[in-house]
């Protein structure tokens, strides 16, 4: 067949097979369509300086679990999970994730150690002693890089999950100058630049905890005043950064109550074990045929029911449950 033809087979009538799967393609899109809020769990950063009750404010959400890195937390009655490097971090979350805890909120305490292990992490890859080993800023943009991993890859998973994950975080002051305006301090992050951003867009609700305070003109000289009560800032504004998806007011008591519309109530599904949904996929065996299988295989005791089997156990049976529902009604059961 010449060029010229192939050109002029191209330019014919599409293939009947091919307009069916455009159209059921675009019926299947037209069905993902959505209206209205969509409610979930939200991912909300709070960031603060050192002492003025950031871990005590997350320890008021639903459930909390903390995942302590700098063990902050010990003066605090919660649950905690103590991780001193990045893989265990990893792989607590994993297991949060996977758990049947019901656990509505994971914080993690805090986001300026998570980042310290990411920069040992590059550090340690590329073979450099510190960020600077790396001309043009390269290992900034790996750190940006697995920093992100860890946001959408961790957390965003606990999200899918229906679990709030409440990130806490230090501030620093920062003297900052715009175009036409006098140079003033402004509270930040305490994060590399690249990183807070990040954070903050992948962020519901960004918090900002600090002491009320205000300004008073003393004979022509600025001076602040308060400073002894505690409040949470919602907004953005020039000395700070702040958002929320929820309207509530800018300056709010530094309570969880205050904050608790942020959440919209949702609270998170209720989750059936791994035992409990082993036990319905293998409700039409003989309980009694199956009872001596698990007994047999050392996964139960004699005064024990199915749904006491590990998680684990549970899960890979679910994984291969065609499999594993013949071999049950293949053992050589003798009944009583």
């Amino acid at each position: 067949m010449v060029r010229g033809e192939l050109r002029k087979k191209k330019k014919g009538p599409p293939d009947p097979a091919t307009e069916k799967i455009l159209t059921l393609t675009v019926m299947k899109l037209t069905d993902l369509i959505q209206t209205g809020v969509s409610n979930r769990s939200q991912r909300v950063v709070i960031y603060g300086s050192n002492g003025i009750g950031k871990s005590t404010l997350a320890a008021g959400f639903p459930r909390p679990v903390f995942v302590d890195t700098e063990d902050g937390t010990s003066h605090l009655d919660v649950h905690r999970i103590p991780v001193k490097n990045y893989d265990t971090l990893c792989k607590a979350l994993e297991e949060l994730r996977k758990c049947e805890l019901q656990c509505e909120t994971i914080v993690i305490d805090t986001i300026d150690r998570v980042e310290l292990f990411l920069r040992e992490i590059v550090c340690k890859e590329h073979r450099i002693s510190g960020m600077e080993g790396l001309p043009y800023g390269k290992a900034y943009q790996f750190l940006i890089e697995k920093f992100n991993e860890f946001l959408t890859k961790y957390l965003d998973a606990l999200i899918c999950e229906g679990i709030h994950v409440v990130v806490v975080g230090h501030t620093n002051i920062k003297r900052v100058q715009f175009p036409g305006m006098d140079a003033f301090d402004r509270w930040e992050l305490r994060l590399h630049t690249g990183c807070a951003n990040r954070l903050k867009e992948w962020a519901d609700h960004v918090l900002l905890l600090n002491w009320d305070m205000r300004v008073i003109e003393n004979e022509g000289n600025p001076k602040g005043v308060g400073g002894k009560e505690r409040v949470i800032f919602t907004n953005h504004s020039a000395a700070h950064d702040a958002k929320v998806r929820t309207p509530i007011a800018e300056k709010v008591p530094c309570t969880f109550n205050a904050i608790a519309p942020l959440l919209r109530d949702w609270q998170r599904p209720v989750k059936v074990s791994a035992q409990q949904r082993l036990a319905d996929a293998l409700a039409d065996i003989d309980p009694k045929q199956l009872r001596a299988f698990l007994i047999d295989r050392k996964q139960i005791r004699d005064d024990q029911q199915i749904i006491d089997v590990s998680c684990e156990y549970a899960r890979e049976a679910l994984r291969r449950i065609t499999e594993f529902k013949q071999t049950v009604t293949e053992f050589d059961f003798i009944p009583t």
